[in-house]
């Protein structure tokens, strides 16, 4: 749920216009998002939440690898302190 996950990392404004698009439904459930992503958009209809990530699996693994470079690369380079930004 957003309070356990992102909530922490938004100011009161954000967390006010989050909580007010969750509690009148602009936001679109896991299920619901999962679906509209490119990799999804073709799950036959019954696909459950955990078939939706399984076909999401490999970009996520690409993506994984991409940020693991990134990182390094900022850490090598001095580039992974606040003081950097």
């Amino acid at each position: 749920s957003y309070d356990d996950t992102l909530r922490k990392y938004h100011n009161w404004a954000i967390q006010k216009v989050f909580t007010t698009c969750i509690k009148q439904g602009l936001l679109p459930n896991g299920r619901d998002l999962l679906k509209s992503m490119p990799s999804c958009r073709n799950a036959p209809e019954g696909a459950s939440t955990a078939d939706l990530a399984g076909i999401l699996k490999p970009f996520l693994e690409g993506l994984r690898s991409n940020l693991v470079t990134i990182i390094s690369f900022y850490h090598a380079e001095g580039l992974d302190t606040v003081s950097t930004l």
